[in-house]
C-alpha cells in the first residue's frame, strides 16, 4: 500500500497550456523573455505600468474636452446676459418706484440672470406677468 501512496504523490498532471501567470510560474523563472511581450518592455510589469498610465492619460484628456466644451456652451448660453441680475432694465408702462420694493422683480431677475435670459426675455417675462394680472 505504501508503493501505491508513493505512486500517486510523484505522478504530476500534465502541464496544460495557458495564457496566464500565477504564483508557481513566479518561482520557477526563466530568463527567457515571453513571446507576447514586444521588444519595448522589460516585463510583464513594466507593460502593466504603462498601460495604466496610458489609461490616466486617456481619461484626462476626456475630462479636458468636457470641461472645454462646457465653458463654450456657458458663455453662448450666457452672451447677451447683463453683468449682473441688478443691470436688468425695467420696461417704460413700469413705474420705478413701486417696483424698487417688489419681490416679484427681485425674484424674476435673479432667475432671468441665473438662466441666462438676455434682456427681451426679461421683458418679455414682465409683459406675460402683466398680461396675466391684468385678465384676471
Amino acid at each position: 500500500m505504501n508503493e501505491q501512496v508513493q505512486e500517486a504523490t510523484t505522478e504530476l498532471p500534465p502541464q496544460e497550456e495557458r495564457d496566464f501567470v500565477v504564483a508557481e510560474d513566479l518561482e520557477t523563472k526563466t530568463e527567457e523573455r515571453p513571446e507576447w511581450l514586444p521588444e519595448k518592455y522589460k516585463s510583464g510589469e513594466d507593460l502593466a505600468k504603462a498601460y495604466k498610465e496610458l489609461e490616466s492619460k486617456l481619461g484626462t484628456k476626456d475630462e479636458d474636452i468636457r470641461a472645454e466644451v462646457l465653458k463654450e456652451i456657458e458663455a453662448e448660453s450666457f452672451k447677451d446676459r447683463p453683468d449682473s441680475a441688478g443691470d436688468y432694465q425695467l420696461p417704460d408702462y413700469i413705474d420705478e418706484e413701486s417696483a424698487i420694493d417688489s419681490d416679484v422683480l427681485k425674484w424674476w431677475a435673479d432667475h432671468a440672470y441665473t438662466y441666462g435670459f438676455s434682456q427681451a426675455e426679461f421683458e418679455e417675462g414682465i409683459e406675460k406677468v402683466m398680461q396675466a394680472t391684468q385678465a384676471e
